[in-house]
Formats: C-alpha cells, sequence, structure tokens
C-alpha cells in the first residue's frame, strides 16, 4: 500500500500470466493510487529468442497495453540479465521525477 512504484512482470512465454495483468495494475492503483509508477515486464525474452515459437504474448501487444494504461514497458530475461538493470533504473528516474522536490537555499 502507498508504493510510488511497481513492476509488473509476466512470462512472455504463457499468456495466461499477461492475462492477469489488468487485475494487478488495477489492484496496485486501488492500494496506492493512481499515480503509482507502474513498469510493466514481460519477462523471459531470452526463451523467445531462442525460439519464437515459445512467445505466446508480442511486444506490439504488450507496449500497446503499457502505453494504453499509462505504464512503462520492457521485455527482459532474468536469466541473462537483460534489461534488467534497465527496468529498474527506469522505474527509478520516473518515480523521482514524478516526485515534488523541496528547494533549499
Amino acid at each position: 500500500r502507498k508504493a510510488a512504484g511497481a513492476l509488473l512482470v509476466y512470462d512472455l512465454t504463457r499468456r495466461e500470466t499477461y492475462a492477469n495483468c489488468e487485475r494487478w495494475l488495477d489492484e496496485l492503483r486501488s492500494g496506492s493510487g493512481p499515480d503509482i509508477v507502474v513498469v510493466l515486464v514481460g519477462n523471459k525474452v531470452d526463451l523467445a529468442e531462442q525460439d519464437a515459437a515459445l512467445r505466446q504474448v508480442h511486444y506490439d501487444q504488450a507496449a500497446d497495453f503499457a502505453q494504453g494504461h499509462g505504464c512503462l514497458f520492457f521485455e527482459s530475461s532474468a536469466l541473462t540479465s537483460l534489461n534488467v538493470a534497465d527496468v529498474f533504473e527506469a522505474l527509478l528516474q520516473e518515480i523521482y521525477h514524478r516526485t515534488p522536490h523541496s528547494r533549499t537555499l
């Protein structure tokens, strides 16, 4: 509750995990408010790169969902660390930019 940011991670090789994203996003926003920074992350991109037939959620579909719901979006691989640091960096930068800062003299 009252989180400034969250990662909403789904397995891009298992469509049912993506199908739950809208419900999880609603829960995040109802618990933390509509201004919570959310990064939608499609994980296991390494598997999809090895075998395209394993991909059940296409990049454009997830990117459109993220854009339509005001989320940042990345595909990543926890196994190879692809984009993992970028996901956290983007989340923290967006939280920082949305947070009011007081100036001291």
